[in-house]
Formats: structure tokens, sequence, C-alpha cells
């Protein structure tokens, strides 16, 4: 009991300024209005300054003292109602200082007030007999020494930049999952854990995450930055995961996903460096942006037939990824989607795609063959820069631009096999595209050729180019 009293009044001192500010009277039933707790300590028969204080609270000095401070700010009884007193306001430990405002439905938003210096803070879930719904925007801004939240599972909107740089946090304590999971973290960095923090649900560290039955949706960010979480497993009645919903999960090594889900949102595993495999359902029509990119260990992945879209850098940075064959309804290859994959040795695209975009295979320095599909107008600069390894291309007759840079370090490019005749090639390069300019060029013909020339035609595969 001796720890847990002079936890209560360091609380109650420490957690104000330097100038010992707040009253011991806040804490107190029927305090003393005005006094400071060093007055008190003052008044006890102490001497000293603020700092010998704070150095008198933080070595201890024994419940009895402390039983006599409390005496001193008004109260009346005896030790063991100041054991009772002691006991009821450890349960508040955490929460002295917040800030609260009325919403227009009765219920209050909370910010840090004065307690920006605490270490742990704990959000109540009501004040004045009402429900702690908001985390106002900014509203823990400048707690730069918080290592512990607890949240109420009252809170259903978490404001803008809420902990914007409370970079120290290693603790998120909740007691409701199904309540986390609905949280309206109105951007991803309102959410605490972007910080790399532990999530522990009940006291109970969250390390294989199972999402409640009652949900739907996962919401924006609801997980982003979760350093403990090594598996998640959502159940079919899920239809929506949002936007960073688990990013930057470390040691997330294992998802299953629901069949039903008909997207992937922006950045949903973004930099999940752990993640090494992932089974995509089979009712999935759209990767968003940023979806896997920064998955560096993933290296096994199967696009469902159902995919029409996939959003820009879907898997950029995907070091381990070695191949990738996207389904028939693809319609154009994003900027950036399988930049920086750096062990990618296939990439096997579908006819009926009309561009690709900028830096969209750039430092793919393992592929040693690329066939632009039938259909593709456009390819964007950098598309193939640095693919040191090609070595072959196959370029329909279709292509009309191609950017700057696009085949810009791709110096082992020894054939070009165009789809159209010597009379078609009317490509328009920008520069630094010497590389495919000035290899050997071959053209199309289906059948052998009457006159000699550089001329190709496809195996029976159907994939593979022969020189007639």
């Amino acid at each position: 009991m001796k720890k847990i009293a002079l936890k209560v009044l360091l609380s109650v001192a420490i957690g104000a300024s330097a100038s010992a500010a707040f009253s011991l009277a806040a804490c107190a039933d029927n305090g003393v209005a005005g006094s400071s707790a060093y007055d008190i300590w003052l008044e006890a028969g102490h001497t000293g300054t603020e700092e010998d204080f704070f150095a008198w609270l933080k070595d201890g000095r024994g419940d009895e003292e402390a039983y006599e401070i409390w005496l001193g700010a008004g109260n009346t009884g005896s030790f063991d109602d100041f054991l009772v007193w002691v006991k009821n306001k450890a349960q508040n430990v955490g929460t002295e200082g917040l800030e609260y405002y009325p919403l227009a439905g009765g219920t209050y938003a909370v910010g840090a007030g004065s307690a920006v210096y605490l270490s742990e803070i704990v959000i109540p879930s009501s004040y004045n007999g009402a429900a702690v719904t908001e985390i106002i925007s900014e509203g823990f801004v400048g707690c730069d020494k918080l290592e512990k939240i607890t949240l109420p599972d009252t809170l259903v909107t978490v404001g803008s930049d809420a902990f914007k740089n409370c970079e120290t946090i290693s603790e998120v304590h909740i007691s409701d999952l199904e309540a986390w999971c609905r949280l309206d973290f109105q951007v991803s960095i309102a959410a605490p854990l972007s910080y790399d923090y532990k999530l522990y649900l009940n006291d109970e560290l969250v390390t294989d995450l199972v999402i409640p039955d009652g949900i739907t949706r996962i919401n924006n960010g609801a997980f982003c930055g979760c350093s403990s979480l090594t598996s998640v497993t959502i159940h079919d009645g899920v239809t929506d995961i949002g936007n960073s919903a688990f990013s930057n999960c470390p040691l997330l090594e294992r998802a299953e996903l629901p069949e039903g889900l008909d997207r992937l949102n922006m950045y949903v595993f973004s930099n999940a460096e752990s993640l090494e495999s992932i089974q995509l359902p089979e009712s999935l029509t759209v990767i968003d942006v940023g979806a896997f990119s920064g998955c560096i260990n993933l290296d096994n992945l199967h696009i469902p037939d159902r995919v029409t879209e996939i959003g820009n850098s879907a898997f950029s940075g995907c070091s381990s990824l070695s191949e990738i064959i996207l389904p028939a309804g693809v319609g154009v290859i994003g900027d950036r989607i399988f930049n920086g994959c750096y062990s990618l040795e296939r990439a096997e695209l579908p006819d009926g795609i009309t561009r690709i975009g900028e830096y969209a295979f750039a430092y793919c320095s393992l592929i040693t063959d690329i066939r632009i599909p039938d259909g593709v107008e456009e390819v964007g600069k950098y598309a193939f820069y640095d693919c040191s390894s090609l070595k072959t291309v196959i370029i329909p007759a279709s292509l009309t631009d191609v950017g700057e840079y696009a085949f810009d370090g791709c110096e082992l490019v020894r054939a070009v096999y165009y789809g159209g005749t010597e009379d078609d090639w009317r490509i328009n390069f920008l520069w630094n595209n010497i590389p495919v300019q000035t290899a050997p060029r071959y053209y199309y013909s289906q059948n052998p050729p009457a006159e000699a020339g550089n001329f190709w035609h496809y195996a029976e595969d159907g994939k593979t180019p022969v020189k007639w």
C-alpha cells in the first residue's frame, strides 16, 4: 500500500508542470482549494525546494507521512479511511490533467490537457456521468514521454493527428476488440499503434489476432504499427478492410482473408516485413495502391482471376517476389507496381493492357525476358529502368510511345522482337532508350518469309519468340 499511496501523490504533484500547479485538493473529496501539493508538504513541517519535495515523493518516506499530508488537505478519518481513499484514487492514476470537451450529442471528447508530461495515461470511459466518445484532433501531440495508454471501449472517433509525434508509445491497452475494430481513425497517424506499439487486450499481449464474428469492417489504420502481431484470421463476414489496417506490422507472418472480400484497400499490408505468403480470396477484384508495398519477404503470391485493377506501387519493394502472373482482366500496369522487386525473374502480362506505368518494373534486375502485350500503346518513363539482366524484349505493333529512360540501364538487350512490319515501326522513343533502339530488331511473320531478312514467329507455346 505504501507504493500505491506514494504513486497517487506523485500523480498529483509530478503530473503537473515544474511549478507543481496541480492542487492536491483536486484529488481529494474535501480538499483545501488552491493549495499545491508542495505547499501542503511545507505546511506539514517539511523544508526544502520543490526539487526536494519531488525527491521525497520518489524516495518514499512511509504511509504515515502520506497520511499526514492527506489530513492536511482537509480530509478527516482514520488511517484505514486514508488507505481506502488511496485505493479508490489509484483507479484514476493516469487520468489527472486530461481536458474534456462537451459534444453535441451529450458525450465528451478528450485531449491531453496538462497531462502531456505523463508516461502513462488512462482515458476514462466517462466524465461527469457521460461517455467519453472522442479523442480530439492533435489531442496528444506533445506527449513525448508517453509510453503506455489505456483507451476505453466507449470511444467512437480518434481525430486526425491525435498521437502525432508520440514516438515513445510502446503499449496500447484496450478491453473490447470489437469496439477497437469499429473505431474511426480519421487518418492512420491518428492511431496510437502507428509507432511500433504492442497491443494488449484485457492486459494480455495480442499476437495471434482473430477478428470477432460481429465485425463486418475493420476500420482504417486499426492495427497499423502493431509490433506484437504475428498472425491475423479474418472471418467470412468481413467485407471491407480499411486503408493501412495492418500496415507496418513487422512481425506479421500469416494473414487469412475471407471469401467475399472484393477489395484490398490502400496500403493494407504495406511494410509487413515478415509476411512470406498470403492466399488472396477468389472473390477479389481490386488490389489498391501500395497494398503490399515493402513486404520484403513476400515470395509466393497468386493473383485471383477476377482481379481487374491493381493500383500504383501495389507490390513495390517486394524484394523476394520471384514470379508474377497477372490475370486477363487487368487493363493497366500502374506506376511503380513492381518497382524494386529485385528477385523478380518472370512477369507474365495479359493481352489487353493499354499502358505500362512509370517505374513499373524499375530495378527488377533478374528479369531476362519481357513480353509487352498486344494492345499496349504507351510505356511510361523509367518503366524497365536498370533491368540489368534483360536480354530479349517483345514489342507489340500497338506501341506508339516510350518514355524517357524506360530501357536505360538494360545494356544486355540482344534482340527486339517487333509485332509488326518494318513499315509499321514508328515508335516515338524519348531520350535514353538506346539499348532497345540499337539492338538487332526482328519483324513478325507468322509464316516463313518469302524474302531474306530479320523475321520471327512464336514457338508452339505461343510465348517464346523464334527467329526464322
